[in-house]
């Protein structure tokens, strides 16, 4: 499975190439975790364009996966933060709770920003360029 990052489905949405093809050519494996959807969802609603960016939002998750945050993202949540702290190594509650997502579900997590996961041990990270 492939969990995209936000800033990932943003791009997609919009129109970047690269990720666009990217994205066709792994759809079956695509998936969204619902702290993603969450945040896309207030992105949208907040923007100047807020009817035309649900729209495409909304198509884009009829043909994606989205996958919970549950229990056992929530221990591995748990996890990831606690060695976090230990080593000093702080990273913002979002991106954990993503991470812990993508950990939990054993997918590849999907960026254009991998500084905001590069302490995160254990997690598969793939960057795809934007912009």
């Amino acid at each position: 499975m492939i969990l995209l990052d936000t800033n990932v489905v943003v791009a997609y949405l919009n129109g970047d190439k690269s990720v666009l093809k990217s994205i066709q050519a792994d759809i079956g494996k695509v998936a969204l975790s619902t702290l993603v959807v969450a945040g896309l969802d207030y992105g949208a609603k907040v923007s100047r364009r807020a009817k035309e960016n649900l729209e495409k939002l909304y198509q884009f998750l009829n043909i994606v996966r989205v996958v919970p945050f549950d229990v056992e993202c929530a221990k591995v949540f748990g996890t990831v933060k606690s060695k976090l702290r230990s080593l000093s190594k702080p990273t913002g509650e979002v991106d954990a709770l993503i991470a812990a997502t993508a950990m939990a579900h054993e997918a590849t997590l999907v960026t254009s920003n991998k500084k905001h996961f590069e302490n995160i041990e254990g997690l598969k990270v793939e960057v795809w360029p934007t912009g």
